[in-house]
């Protein structure tokens, strides 16, 4: 499994020739809905014979969005990245989130971190957001996917006991 580590630069092609399906989300804890997401990808990835990838971010975006200084990881970077890599992820990009990047209009992400990194197929789950102000969400992708050369697919909301699996209910 390959690690690429990213920092915000439009300047800076990223050289990705390799089509592949990308599950995107910040997977705290790889919970049992982020478990879920990532299995989804990677059959998507088997039944179109490319590589699984997963972009990650780092920090959590409200630590620099909200300027959060005690936010609780349910599990540092080093042990989430081992943690995806069981599902057998061949390349994990991990973003790090900034002030650059997270001013980048929608559009923009995209065009630069999926169009430029080649992503054929991304799969978020319902309430992924990105972009300025988080004005992506997954009904903008799908939009996007129309004129665009990569399809969406959307994971719907894992529950548990009436309540949605998250990393805020298992902090709590």
């Amino acid at each position: 499994m390959e690690i690429l580590h990213l920092t915000h630069s439009l300047d800076k092609p990223f050289g990705i020739q390799e089509p592949h399906v990308m599950a995107l989300g910040f997977f705290d804890g790889v919970h049992l809905g982020h478990q879920y997401l990532l299995q989804q990808a990677k059959k998507i990835a088997k039944k179109k014979n490319l590589k699984f990838t997963v972009m990650t971010f780092d920090p959590h975006p409200s630590e620099i969005i909200k300027c959060e200084t005690d936010r609780r990881y349910l599990t540092p970077l080093s042990s989430k990245l081992e943690k995806i890599s069981t599902f057998g992820v061949e390349r994990i990009f991990v973003m790090r989130f900034s002030l650059p990047f997270a001013s980048l209009p929608a559009s923009e992400f995209i065009n630069h971190y999926v169009l430029d990194l080649n992503a054929r197929h991304i799969v978020p789950g319902f309430d992924f957001t990105f972009g300025y102000k988080a004005k992506g969400n997954v009904d903008y992708l799908r939009n996007a996917s129309i004129n665009n050369p990569f399809e969406v697919t959307v994971i719907s909301k894992r529950t548990t006991n009436d309540n949605k699996i998250s990393s805020t209910l298992i902090r709590k």
